[in-house]
C-alpha cells in the first residue's frame, strides 16, 4: 500500500453540530469546538495527514482549516479562518495522522472559530487543505520536531471541502439550556 504523497487523496470532509443551537461569543465568534470536523478514508489506501494546530485557521501552516459561512439570506459572512498574531506552535509527531482505509478520525484542537453577524440561521462548509510542500510563515514558539517535519513533507497533498450544514446561532443564555 502506498502512504503519503504516494497515494491519491480519497477522503471526505465532514461537518455535525454538536448541539441545535450554537452560542455566540464575544458578539460574532461561534466556537468551532460546538462542531465536529471528521475526515474519513473513502479510498483503499492509508492517508497520512496532519491534525490543524496553531497557524492553521490562518494560513501559516500546514494543514489550513477554514469555514465558508453564509447567512441563510445568502451573503458570505466570513471565507477565511482567524488569527491575531504571527506564533505557531512547534510541530511533534502525535499532529500527523494515518488514517487507514474506511477509519474516521476528529479534527481536534485547532479547528478555528467561526465568524457570524448575529444571531440567525447559518449555512457552513468547512474545508481543510494539507500541503507538504508548503513553506511554513509564522514564528515557532518553540523548535519544531525534525521527525516530524520530515514526515510531514510525506504527508498527502489533500484538499476536502464538506457539505454544507445549517446551524442556528443564538445569544449565549439561549444556548446554555441545550
Amino acid at each position: 500500500m502506498a502512504l503519503g504523497k504516494d497515494a491519491d487523496c480519497k477522503a471526505e470532509l465532514k461537518v455535525t453540530p454538536v448541539r441545535k443551537q450554537v452560542p455566540i461569543l464575544y458578539d460574532h465568534l461561534l466556537d468551532g469546538h460546538f462542531l465536529r470536523v471528521t475526515i474519513r478514508n473513502v479510498g483503499f489506501e492509508t492517508l497520512l495527514l496532519l491534525q490543524p494546530d496553531d497557524g492553521s485557521g490562518s494560513g501559516l501552516r500546514t494543514p489550513h482549516v477554514s469555514w465558508d459561512v453564509r447567512s441563510a439570506s445568502g451573503p458570505i459572512v466570513q471565507i477565511y479562518g482567524i488569527q491575531d498574531d504571527n506564533g505557531i506552535n512547534a510541530v511533534t509527531p502525535d499532529e500527523l495522522i494515518r488514517l487507514y482505509p474506511k477509519t474516521s478520525v476528529e479534527l481536534s484542537v485547532w479547528v478555528p472559530p467561526l465568524v457570524v453577524d448575529g444571531p440567525g440561521i447559518y449555512r457552513i462548509k468547512a474545508r481543510y487543505v494539507n500541503d507538504p510542500d508548503e513553506k511554513w510563515r509564522g514564528t515557532p514558539l518553540s523548535k519544531h520536531d525534525p521527525e516530524a517535519l520530515r514526515m510531514i513533507k510525506m504527508s498527502n497533498a489533500c484538499d476536502l471541502t464538506s457539505e454544507e450544514v445549517e446551524i442556528e446561532a443564538v445569544a449565549d443564555k439561549a444556548a446554555s439550556g441545550n
